[in-house]
């Protein structure tokens, strides 16, 4: 374990050593966190990245994510989240991925499974608060249905759905996207007022972007779970990072 009191000595450290995991600030005297973190990535492609700022906003979220960070925390950062986010990381490092890279037709009971908490998870995303909270979210399944190899205009359409999705339910919903046995999952979960059912969703959007949906309505809920195998639009690869975003800890601001 190696500390650096500037960017400079940082990426120094990182020329000479492997490292399994790194803790930067975003603003550092000489080069930058992002510049650390890249350089972090280019020696040391497994290294999980855990990227901390009081100056949180939508394009260093972005960036953070795009750069394979395992997370990004505002600060004042809780310790105790901390080591609960690098213990996890060190679980999934350690535990095999080819189950959820290896095609395979999605079932109601799988996907039953994925919203309780199976597969590859690569994003949570809570309500964070500010008018702006909704597009932090689309920019970051932007990013990660990008590194999967998504089209633009595939991108576009899932994104649309997730839009009409979040329009109709709550302010408290919860978005988790990720890998199942070969496909990219969105689900979105939340309580729809009274008034916005969604009947013959899954119908239309199948017809009008052939995209597999399921509506599930439990308990006052509503979940929509959106998929596509990576076959069909992008390569079988997991991108290498996995972000947290919700509440105060990784709330990107502009």
């Amino acid at each position: 374990m190696h500390g650096a009191a500037d960017g400079d000595q940082a990426a120094g450290l990182i020329e000479q050593n492997h490292y399994d995991f790194l803790i930067t600030d975003l603003k550092l005297p000489g080069r930058s966190g992002v510049e650390v973190a890249r350089e972090a990535r280019r020696r040391c492609p497994r290294i999980g990245i855990m990227i901390l700022t009081g100056y949180g906003s939508l394009d260093t979220a972005v960036e953070a994510v795009r750069l394979g960070a395992w997370d990004y925390v505002t600060k004042p950062c809780d310790v105790r989240y901390m080591r609960q986010r690098i213990g996890q990381f060190v679980e999934r490092a350690a535990g095999p991925l080819a189950a959820d890279t290896a095609s395979a037709r999605l079932t109601s009971e799988d996907l039953a499974g994925f919203t309780a908490g199976a597969g590859t998870e690569i994003l949570s995303l809570s309500p964070g608060g500010g008018e702006d909270y909704e597009q932090r979210v689309l920019a970051l399944l932007d990013a990660m249905l990008a590194d999967f190899g998504f089209s633009r205009r595939r991108r576009e359409q899932i994104l649309q759905v997730c839009v009409e999705t979040m329009a109709g339910l709550a302010d408290d919903w919860h978005v988790r996207a990720g890998l199942l046995k070969g496909n990219v999952v969105v689900c979105v979960r939340g309580r729809p007022p009274v008034d916005r059912p969604t009947a013959g969703m899954p119908e239309r959007v199948s017809a009008e972007f052939g995209l597999d949906v399921q509506v599930v309505e439990s308990d006052g809920a509503r979940t929509v779970l959106l998929w596509e195998g990576l076959a069909d639009e992008g390569p079988r690869a997991v991108p290498r990072w996995n972000a947290h975003v919700g509440g105060r800890r990784a709330s990107a601001r502009k």
